[in-house]
């Protein structure tokens, strides 16, 4: 490991002019943030801090150290993907030094080039530009942070802001939720180099709407990013938008949605009981094997099985949840299965009718469900959304287009006793002779 260079070993941490922090973290908010430190250069030693205590953690923070901060914020005391509260900001960690083309810059020349690729390419030029101590990280932040329901939409952004910098050595491996990155005003020992902030100089950095970010960076339209392999096309109410009715959810998007679902049951039911452990733990695996890289989905899975069943054995979870694992391990090597003459990922697929009759959910539970409802169900949320759709254009229901439908025809019958022609009680009413025809033959 190199010594710390002149400027580090006499740096004094006196909280940054900056404050790079305080433009995704805030203190009054609900939820953890992890600290991760590597005092002796040895193994990354983790603590998690409630949001409330930011500022007076940052402020015992040793500057000398390897220190590195989550960038996301979660409901419990630790890093898991299943457990996140929120995202705050889009994010890059760029090991240009290991790229041939920047190898030899600088870091302010890095700022400089980084600068002008986003404006060549109709990139949203970043917040901040900082430099790692050997790298750089460029951070896009949120005007507000976006909840975890939102977390494979965020994926998709994360990465295509990967691939757009993909020339500048943009890590693929350092683009995930439960990310770590170097805290400001520390120090990277490998380098001895303090961690800092590079653009802008002066001005406060921009902040970002989510979802303009996404229609400006993402290749294609929300409703048809597709994350393939995917599941057989479920259905789902379609929630944004100019047009109501169903779309196909992506494999991503329906697991993720069917592991809040879980949740949600769980909070309606209160702690799972002793007959249904062995369900509820497998579907999470299987759902979160969809989510999260198979190299934590043991933690992760851990960490829902204290949620669901705080008392249960980790030897037991484990058996119910290996195969699920195994196969998660199995699609990440890039193996397939054959399933019915047709080769398909190894994770586990379900009908929600399956999924129903398994967690034996009531119609009154599908209520408050999202995802895992019954083909009745849809089709209710499917007519109500069109229902509500067509109110807010102006268009009536059908009982008061109904009503006044029989006026129309009355007034026709009325006007045609009177010597009326066709041709005049069609103009009158504002339809056309046709139905005038069918309001007179229907008075027959």
């Amino acid at each position: 490991m190199k010594s710390l260079s002149n400027a580090a070993e006499n740096y004094h941490f006196q909280g940054s002019l900056f404050d790079e922090v305080s433009h995704y973290h805030d203190a009054g908010r609900r939820g953890f943030f992890a600290i991760c430190q590597r005092p002796d250069g040895s193994e990354l030693r983790q603590k998690s801090y409630r949001l409330d205590l930011l500022p007076k953690v940052l402020s015992r923070v040793n500057p000398k150290i390897d220190t590195y901060m989550s960038q996301c914020e979660f409901t419990h005391p630790n890093r898991c993907k299943v457990n996140l509260a929120r995202i705050p900001l889009c994010f890059v960690d760029l090991d240009y030094y290991a790229a041939g083309s920047y190898m030899h810059h600088r870091a302010a020349q890095m700022a400089g080039a980084i600068l002008q690729h986003c404006e060549d390419n109709g990139i949203p030029e970043p917040s901040v530009i900082m430099h790692s101590g050997r790298g750089c990280y460029l951070k896009w932040f949120f005007t507000s942070p976006i909840p975890r329901a939102a977390l494979p939409r965020w994926d998709a952004l994360q990465g295509e802001f990967v691939r757009r910098f993909s020339d500048f050595g943009a890590d693929i491996h350092a683009k995930d939720a439960s990310r770590i990155l170097r805290v400001e005003n520390t120090v990277n020992m490998k380098s001895g180099e303090v961690c800092r902030v590079l653009w802008p100089t002066q001005a406060s950095p921009v902040h970002y709407d989510f979802e303009m970010l996404c229609r400006e960076v993402l290749p294609v339209d929300r409703d048809l990013i597709r994350n393939p392999p995917k599941p057989k096309v479920q259905l789902t109410l379609h929630q944004g938008g100019n047009k109501p009715g169903l779309r196909p959810l992506s494999a991503i998007r329906l697991n993720w949605d069917r592991l809040a679902d879980l949740r949600t049951l769980v909070a309606l039911r209160g702690p799972v009981p002793v007959g249904q452990r062995d369900e509820f733990l497998f579907l999470a695996a299987c759902f979160a094997s969809w989510v999260v890289a198979p190299a934590t989905l043991r933690l992760e899975v851990d960490s829902l099985a204290r949620e669901f069943v705080p008392s249960l054995p980790f030897s037991q979870v484990r058996g119910y949840t290996s195969s699920a694992i195994r196969r998660a391990e199995l699609a990440s090597q890039g193996q397939s299965i054959i399933y019915n003459g047709q080769v398909r990922d190894p994770r586990y697929y379900f009908t929600n009718a399956a999924l129903i009759d398994l967690l034996k959910i009531t119609r009154d539970e599908e209520r408050v469900l999202k995802t895992i409802i019954s083909k009745g169900e849809a089709k209710e949320r499917d007519a109500e959304r069109k229902r509500q759709y067509r109110a807010a254009h102006g268009a009536t229901d059908r009982d008061t287009y109904l009503e006044g439908a029989e006026q129309r025809r009355i007034e026709a019958i009325l006007r045609r006793a009177k010597g009326e022609s066709v041709a005049t009680i069609a103009e009158a009413l504002g339809v056309t002779r046709m139905t005038v025809h069918r309001y007179l033959a229907d008075s027959r």
